[in-house]
């Protein structure tokens, strides 16, 4: 006949339920938090990129001059110097230093200051924006016709923070 302490007590079994409960709970939060993970991360890849009117590089601008696009860049400048140039650089870069015509697109008071904070000639700041290309040979746009293309803001899509450049 076996001995009463030959046997697990009921406590000792709940408690290892529940340590398996935990053990497999934890597991399946580290499993969700991992896809959650590499969701995000696909979509960062494949996201804007693969919207329809999505251009990345500034020799395929050229195509779309007068058409309705999405782009990412950065804006920057010096008081009233500014341009947004596309984040990719290709060999047609510098033929699409671009102002900004904000005259159609709605601001918020977030954005607004950011905006303004571009008034520092060390600032920067990233947008994605959709809008029309404005490009007319021998044109040139801006102050003073600092640049070579004009970029008409129908909607702001995403922007970043000002950072400012400490020499």
């Amino acid at each position: 006949m076996k001995n009463l302490g030959d046997f697990p007590s009921r406590n000792h079994s709940l408690t290892v339920v529940s340590n398996l409960i935990k053990i497999i709970t934890y597991r399946i939060l580290v499993l969700n938090f991992l896809l959650l993970l590499n969701t995000v991360h696909c979509i960062s890849q494949k996201g804007i990129s693969k919207i329809d009117g999505f251009v990345k590089y500034p020799c395929d601008l050229k195509e779309h001059v007068n058409d309705t696009i999405l782009v990412s860049g950065i804006y920057s400048g010096c008081m009233e110097y500014k341009s947004f140039n596309l984040l990719e650089k290709d060999d047609c870069y510098d033929e699409f230093q671009m102002a900004l015509d904000f005259n159609n697109v709605e601001f918020t008071s977030k954005i607004e200051k950011r905006l303004n904070k571009i008034q520092d000639c060390a600032a920067s700041m990233k947008l994605v924006l959709k809008g029309i290309l404005r490009k007319e040979k021998d044109s040139l746009y801006g102050h003073l016709g600092s640049n070579t293309a004009e970029f008409e803001i129908l909607e702001f899509v995403d922007y970043g923070r000002v950072k400012i450049k400490k020499y």
